[in-house]
């Protein structure tokens, strides 16, 4: 189970299971949760979350994205 959420308080007990997304703020333009389907996508097939590198999942997106 992975829990995305943009307040690391509230996951700090399941840090290990947590993706951390920025804050929705009105923008129109705002695409996080377009680059988090992608991300969530690619690791899909993932065994154990709770070991997979997860604090720089949008940079692994946008270099996905820009290829």
């Amino acid at each position: 189970m992975l829990i995305a959420d943009d307040t690391p308080l509230k996951v700090q007990r399941n840090y290990g299971n947590a993706v951390y997304v920025k804050e929705f703020a009105g923008d129109t333009t705002d695409e996080e949760l377009k680059h988090l389907s992608v991300y969530l996508s690619s690791i899909a097939r993932t065994a154990n979350y709770r070991r997979l590198e997860k604090r720089n999942w949008r940079s692994l997106v946008l270099n996905q994205l820009n290829r």
